[in-house]
């Protein structure tokens, strides 16, 4: 006797041998993670590179050192990573969201 109808006649319940029993499958629920900054006011924790387009083989636009602050616009993610826009000295361009702290 196999362990379901076992436990069906053990529950009070009247089962067949040749019932199917259904089964419901339920998926996780995926909940994305907020992102560890915001748009506003940052700190760069370590010396950077501004880049034209949030990619790490962009056009570097200029450096940007340990220190300094900036001012988070939009962030968009893609396989390298996740990265701000921002203007630095100036310039204009995309820096690696690890490179930045709030």
């Amino acid at each position: 006797m196999n362990k379901i109808l076992m436990a069906a006649i053990l529950g009070g319940l009247a089962v067949s041998a040749q019932a199917a029993l259904p089964v419901l499958i339920v998926a996780p629920r995926v909940v994305q993670p907020p992102p560890a900054l915001m748009p506003g006011p940052a700190k760069v924790k370590q010396a950077t590179l501004l880049r034209a387009r949030p990619q790490n083989q962009a056009t570097v636009e200029g450096p940007v050192p340990a220190g300094a602050a900036l001012k988070l616009q939009m962030r968009q993610t893609n396989r390298d990573g996740a990265w701000w826009f921002t203007e630095h000295q100036g310039l204009t361009g995309w820096i690696n969201e690890s490179a930045l702290s709030q």
